[in-house]
């Protein structure tokens, strides 16, 4: 499984760009369970980069760069239809 995203960030620029700021925001390297849950909050649940990237931001800036807040709040979002920056 690690080496499934290994790959998925060396032959996705999107994916790797979320990566890179995902640990900008989290101010330090990125763990196997934050990764996981980042791809899945972008590919299954569609959330697209620039929501996820204001996702990301909103919640380091809070002090709630934890995995399971995130999914709750990503979770949430895709709910209600919030696809763009703006919606959200």
């Amino acid at each position: 499984m690690p080496i499934d995203i290994e790959q998925r960030t060396k032959n996705d620029p999107v994916t790797a760009e979320i990566m890179l700021c995902a640990e900008q925001c989290a101010g330090r390297p990125l763990n196997f369970t934050e990764v996981k849950s980042i791809i899945w909050m972008h590919e299954y649940l569609g959330l697209s980069a620039d929501v996820l990237l204001l996702l990301l931001s909103y919640c380091a800036e809070n002090k709630l760069f934890q995995v399971r807040t995130m999914e709750k709040i990503a979770v949430l979002w895709q709910e209600k239809g919030i696809l763009t920056k703006e919606q959200a």
